[in-house]
C-alpha cells in the first residue's frame, strides 16, 4: 500500500491509494492538509500494524520534504505500532551534506520520526560517505525482503524526490549535491 499526499488542481488536498492485488486507484479528496495527513497516517499505521501482526516486522521507505511534515506528525502519534519492529529506509539525501546541516534529510528523519518513535532499525543515506557504496549497502538491505509501505509525497509542482519537472532527464540515483 502506498499513500501519496498530493494537491489537486482544485486546490484541495487529495490522496491516491494503491491496494495490493487491486488494479484500480482510489482517489480521495480532503478539505485540508491536516485531514489528508491524518487519513494518510491512519492508512499507513494500519499497513504497519498488519505487517507486524503477520510477519513480526514492518518495512517502510520514508521520503522527506514539506509534504511529509504533517503526515509524519500524525503517524508518530498513531497508537498500536510497535516501533521496535519497524525497519525504516531513507529515500534520498544530498551528496556532501553532513547530518548536522539544517537541510540534511537524515537530520529531518531523526527529528521527525526516529527520535519521536524510538525506531532502532533504520538505514539512513550518509551524504558524506561514498555515494556508490552507500547506495549499494542500503540497496542490498532494502532488497533483502518486501517493503510494506512507502511514504512519498508529491510536491506542489509535481516532483517526486529529486525528479522535479521540467527536469531534462529523470534521476537514476539519489546522488545529487545541494547546489544542483
Amino acid at each position: 500500500m502506498l499513500a501519496l499526499p498530493i494537491p489537486l488542481c482544485v486546490s484541495r488536498p487529495a490522496a491516491l491509494s494503491f491496494q495490493p492485488g487491486v488494479s484500480s486507484v482510489i482517489l480521495k479528496v480532503f478539505e485540508d492538509k491536516v485531514s489528508l495527513s491524518r487519513a494518510a497516517a491512519e492508512q499507513a499505521a494500519a499497513a504497519m500494524r498488519r505487517a507486524i501482526a503477520g510477519r513480526g516486522l514492518a518495512r517502510i521507505v520514508v521520503a522527506t520534504g514539506t509534504s511529509q511534515i504533517a503526515f509524519l506528525a500524525e503517524l508518530t502519534k498513531a497508537e498500536g505500532i510497535d516501533w521496535k519492529r519497524v525497519e525504516m529506509f531513507h529515500l534520498d539525501e544530498y551528496v556532501g551534506l553532513p547530518i548536522t546541516h539544517p537541510a540534511s534529510f537524515r537530520n529531518y528523519l531523526m527529528e521527525r520520526l526516529i527520535d519521536r518513535t524510538g525506531i532502532t532499525q533504520y538505514h539512513l543515506l550518509d551524504g558524506t560517505g561514498d555515494a556508490r557504496e552507500v547506495a549499494r549497502r542500503v540497496g542490498e538491505a532494502l532488497s533483502a525482503a518486501p517493503v510494506d509501505a512507502a511514504f512519498a509525497g508529491i510536491g506542489e509542482n509535481g516532483h517526486l524526490a529529486f525528479n522535479a519537472p521540467p527536469s531534462p532527464k529523470p534521476s537514476t540515483s539519489s546522488a545529487r549535491s545541494p547546489q544542483d
